[in-house]
């Protein structure tokens, strides 16, 4: 229920004695004033008429008070009628019955457009994941439909990180979970639809990554394991994305065939280009499960992230046979850069193999790649891992 009228607003004396007329808007437990431009003594105003009185121009001065005063409510309806005024705070309310704020600039001030708009950006399906998770957290936490960017301040993520603690969220979980938000807000910033950046303050909360590598001996115990073909299957896929140096599983969901010997591609989360040579190791397990529009015919019967859930729980299972519970597809590329370094393949190179670029950005427009270290690395890590030769 909204309430409007006209006040002379005795909270605050002008330096000339007068008081400024104000048009009042009391809605739920929230009032805003919107300014008239009229200041008055107190003696030239009756509180119960809302009006002037003892004034010579108090005809014009209320026919224009009552102007105004009929132009809000026409307004406050009109939000009413359409459903729009629920999206409106004090300010923004405030901003657009002075004529200040227009409907497409509140519509570009909230969380939800800006988030729909960001999202409309992004092609991976475990990003977008990621990014949905993040949005329902924040349908649970508060009204989503009507939060503006700007409520989103040092405090609103202190209340959302207590929320997200007291759910039983861990403190990795949370921090994706703002980096998420942080994201949106980072892209509405970009598009110019923000004046305050909160993260100019607000840290986000980090811990270590755990490690996520086997070590040679439990790589050459996963690899002799007497499996059901079924197990076996995704035993020798998690070989193929360590004998292609780690490659990512939607990575190797994407590739359809092998030209020269090697494998190119753009990874999915980074966009860098890879050129991987097929060892004979790799080969043959592609042989082994060549599908006939994908790299692997698992990837020609089912959809990919029904692909990914299978290996998952099938890798738990096989994690336990070795002591590893929490084996997942991640720990190949790890294992690959640890023991590779392990057996002396210089960093550099391990870099490389990885995909990492350089931190000083004139080293990586003049250095040329040269391929060869990458290769060589890859094959000294196979030797060691399956033939035990350094």
């Amino acid at each position: 229920m909204i309430k409007v009228s006209i006040r002379l607003d005795k909270r605050y004396r002008l330096k000339n004695g007068k008081f400024p007329v104000r048009i009042k808007i009391a809605r739920k437990e929230n009032v805003l004033y919107l300014p008239t431009g009229y200041e008055l003594e107190e003696n030239e105003w009756d509180a119960e008429s809302q009006k002037v009185i003892k004034r010579a121009d108090r005809k014009i001065i209320n026919a224009r008070l009552a102007k105004q005063y009929y132009e809000a409510c026409e307004k406050l309806s009109s939000l009413q009628k359409e459903g729009k005024l629920r999206f409106y705070n004090n300010k923004k309310l405030q901003d657009y019955l002075n004529n200040e704020c227009t409907d497409e600039q509140l519509e570009n001030s909230l969380f939800k457009t800006q988030f729909q708009n960001f999202v409309a950006t992004k092609e991976n399906a475990n990003t977008l994941e990621i990014y949905n998770t993040t949005r329902q957290s924040i349908i649970d936490f508060c009204d989503y439909d009507t939060l503006l960017l700007e409520d989103i301040d040092f405090d609103w993520l202190e209340s959302y990180v207590r929320h997200l603690k007291n759910k039983g969220n861990k403190t990795n979980t949370i921090a994706t979970k703002l980096r998420g938000i942080k994201a949106v807000v980072n892209y509405a910033k970009k598009k110019g639809s923000i004046n305050y950046y909160v993260f100019d303050s607000y840290k986000l909360p980090r811990t270590e990554t755990p490690k996520r590598s086997l070590s040679v001996e439990q790589l050459r115990e996963l690899h002799s394991l007497k499996l059901t073909e079924a197990h076996a299957k995704y035993r020798d896929l998690f070989f193929l994305m360590f004998f292609l140096m780690g490659i990512n599983l939607v990575d190797l969901s994407r590739l359809t065939n092998i030209e020269n010997g090697r494998v190119s591609y753009k990874r999915a989360k980074t966009g860098t280009l890879y050129d991987i040579k097929v060892e004979p190791e790799a080969q043959e397990i592609i042989e082994r499960y060549r599908g006939s529009e994908h790299l692997i015919s698992l990837f020609d019967k089912k959809a990919y992230t029904n692909v990914m859930k299978r290996f998952e729980d099938v890798l738990k299972i096989l994690g336990k046979e070795i002591g590893v519970p929490n084996l997942t597809t991640y720990w190949t590329r790890h294992s690959f850069a640890t023991i590779a370094y392990e057996i002396g393949v210089p960093t550099d190179v391990i870099a490389d193999c990885l995909g990492h670029k350089s931190a000083h950005r004139m080293t990586n427009i003049y250095i040329r790649k040269d391929a060869k270290f990458v290769d060589e690395a890859n094959r000294k890590v196979i030797d060691y891992v399956l033939y035990n030769k350094r």
